[in-house]
């Protein structure tokens, strides 16, 4: 694949990222511990993003099944991704 290809690829990701991805809401550990089935239903029924943080830090990420598929597609497809560069 020759370069421009690559950085059309590169640039469509980033569009197709930036699209999807939404401002996840940053919730403490504690909250999230407490809260965790409410979060659930809300990356499944309303596509919420939820930050989880442990001392102000992130720590981990919720997302809706839907984002993660793609965005697993997506990397599996990238050029540069192990099961797709040639042998």
């Amino acid at each position: 694949m020759n370069c421009k290809v690559r950085k059309v690829l590169a640039e469509l990701k980033v569009r197709l990222y930036t699209r999807v991805m939404k401002t996840p809401e940053s919730v403490p550990v504690e909250e999230a511990r407490k809260k965790f089935a409410d979060i659930l239903d809300g990356t499944q029924h309303h596509s919420q993003h939820v930050q989880i943080t442990r001392r102000g830090k992130p720590a981990g990420y919720v997302v809706p099944p839907e984002w993660w598929e793609r965005a697993v597609e997506a990397l599996e497809s990238a050029p540069d991704h192990p099961a797709t560069e040639e042998s």
